[in-house]
């Protein structure tokens, strides 16, 4: 009967612990890959299943303390669900920006100064080095925002910042230059798709700066959580079971020390009777 009382809740309370586990593994998949749909799918589908062993727990308890705790991992809980929430929100803006910054870089940038800039620049030495500068660093501010959103390293931000002043460096010195009309239209062009390459980047970057933030916190979160599950929750419930266990076990030894005793008792009294009897 101990047993029927109080394993539900330990198990109620170790299934909540492996959900939130799980629940946060979603969360870093999902932030980490590309096209890892179901990893939220699996995130929510979590949720519900903790949310189910919450309820299990709460038909259970019996005592203050329990309540108590279930009430921090309550609150814990729902700050939880919307870290990982704004969390999906970050990673799907962001790569929406990192998709639109490649349509203008392939589709635009690219074909600007392969086909139309760095034709026109062919023979001449100055604008053919300027127009390469700018390919080059166009492509290194892709690489380094790729190398920041992999390793967080400060470095490839700077690098980010480094490859964007080169650019302008190289811009500026191919605008000094003297200019074809039709290289001037092209150039004009080319300058609305850096400002907007820039701007994409810039942001592409803060909203990995906040996923990081947020990420931190959710994963604290999960380890304050972890900590009550495991180190308060279940500890509470297993030693109700070994508490009432040792109640029942002294009701028992007393019972059965009273068995032993009047039995005793009763081979003492009918040895004396049979004696009292065979007696002349």
């Amino acid at each position: 009967e101990i047993v029927k009382r109080e394993n539900p809740k330990v198990q109620a309370a170790l299934e909540m612990e492996i959900n939130t586990k799980e629940a946060a593994a979603s969360v870093v998949d999902y932030l980490t890959y590309e096209g890892l749909e179901e990893e939220k799918e699996k995130f929510w589908l979590d949720v519900a299943h903790f949310q189910k062993f919450h309820e299990q727990y709460v038909k259970h308890m019996r005592t203050d303390e329990e309540e108590k705790l279930l009430s921090q991992i309550d609150t814990l809980f729902a700050e939880f669900e919307v870290i990982a929430g704004e969390l999906f929100k970050l990673k799907d803006a962001q790569d929406k920006l990192i998709e639109d910054r490649g349509v203008i870089l392939n589709d635009k940038v690219d074909v600007i100064l392969d086909e139309k800039l760095g034709r026109l620049a062919h023979g001449d030495g100055e604008k053919d080095i300027a127009v390469r500068e700018m390919e080059i660093n166009v492509h290194e501010l892709i690489s380094a925002t790729r190398g920041y959103l992999i390793t967080g390293k400060q470095f490839l931000k700077d690098r980010i910042t480094d490859s964007e002043q080169d650019f302008n460096k190289a811009k500026k010195t191919y605008a000094a230059l003297e200019l074809s009309d039709e290289e001037q239209d092209i150039f004009s062009e080319l300058k609305g798709y850096w400002e907007k390459i820039v701007a994409q980047t810039s942001e592409i970057v803060r909203l990995e700066d906040k996923k990081r933030e947020l990420s931190e916190v959710l994963e604290e979160n999960r380890h304050k959580m972890d900590d009550i599950l495991d180190e308060q929750i279940q500890t509470v419930a297993m030693s109700k079971i070994t508490a009432d266990e040792t109640r029942t076990l002294a009701v028992i030894s007393t019972v059965l020390a009273t068995i032993i005793v009047i039995c005793f008792l009763v081979v003492i009294v009918s040895a004396y009777i049979s004696r009292s009897i065979s007696r002349p």
